[in-house]
């Protein structure tokens, strides 16, 4: 449909140059059944012309260079996952030439495990650390101590605690707790240790536990503040701090570290608006999502 807007360029680019001469002749059959009149048939330079100006390019990751300089209405990447290359050859070489208000890119493979790019397209993943953003922790001048809490009962409470380096603007998560079907005693002494470990304040709770929080206050004078609820927009701004490298991980946090490598979106077609999947790893999300997101408002 494309190529019926007079003078639009279309772009196929493929692994390699025997999947490329696959995909031309493809192109050829899919003209000629739609009875599209063609000006320019050029085998070597795998370009088809139509008569209305459009055209449709081949091309491969060893060739991608060959590619650019052009600006393209759309790009058909072909079998994404099978190409090492393929991630650098679209941000560096091609994205560039998506230069139209419209333009698009389409990503078409058969999903071939996490080993590759293409991978995490499709893996529904919301965070994603990088091996670099999990170190341990350095104290430095003006740090401050922050807490999220998701409570539970058949459910884990969750508990985690951030500091905040002013000096480099950056949270780092230096210490966790997550348990289900404990007592708020149980829950409690757990807190107040970390609490005195790191001289936390603020500790920020879900909103949606008053009578918890409350528990908290007046039995074990644990002072809590409510939490900001915004799961979208907080999501995306953890999301946010997760790919500017300003969010690091203790080693010794295993709850964080997997929830942010399992935490993901979920794929119900009933859905209307995107939400997180509910399972053992929202509870933990939830926390550092209250913990960041609340502390920055």
């Amino acid at each position: 449909l494309v190529t019926l807007v007079p003078g639009a360029n279309v772009l196929i680019i493929s692994p390699n140059y025997n999947l490329s001469t696959i995909s031309f002749e493809l192109q050829r059959k899919l003209i000629k059944h739609f009875d599209l009149e063609i000006s320019r048939d050029n085998l070597k330079d795998r370009i088809i012309e139509l008569s209305n100006g459009s055209t449709i390019r081949m091309g491969s990751l060893s060739t991608v260079d060959s590619c650019v300089g052009r600006s393209y209405d759309l790009i058909i990447f072909d079998e994404a996952a099978l190409g090492a290359d393929g991630e650098a050859a679209f941000n560096v070489a091609l994205r560039p030439t998506l230069d139209k208000p419209n333009s698009k890119a389409i990503f078409i493979s058969t999903p071939r495990g996490k080993n590759n790019w293409f991978s995490r397209f499709f893996e529904r993943q919301i965070y994603q650390l990088a091996e670099t953003q999990i170190c341990d922790y350095v104290p430095s001048d003006g740090d401050e101590a922050i807490a999220g809490c998701d409570p539970g009962y058949r459910d884990p409470t969750a508990f985690v605690v951030v500091v905040y380096q002013p000096s480099v603007d950056k949270y780092h998560v230096v210490d966790e707790y997550l348990k289900s079907e404990a007592t708020t005693d149980k829950h409690a002494v757990a807190f107040q240790e970390l609490i005195s470990r790191w001289a936390v304040d603020p500790i920020f709770i879900d909103s949606a536990a008053p009578q918890f929080a409350s528990d908290l206050a007046y039995l074990y004078d644990i002072a809590t503040i409510k939490a900001k609820k915004d799961v979208l927009p907080g999501i995306a701004y953890v999301q946010t701090l997760v790919e500017t490298n300003r969010l690091v991980v203790a080693p010794h946090c295993t709850h964080t570290l997997a929830m942010l490598d399992q935490y993901r979106w979920d794929t119900k077609e009933t859905l209307t608006t995107e939400k997180p999947l509910h399972d053992e790893f929202s509870h933990m999300a939830d926390a550092l999502r209250y913990a960041l997101y609340t502390f920055t408002l």
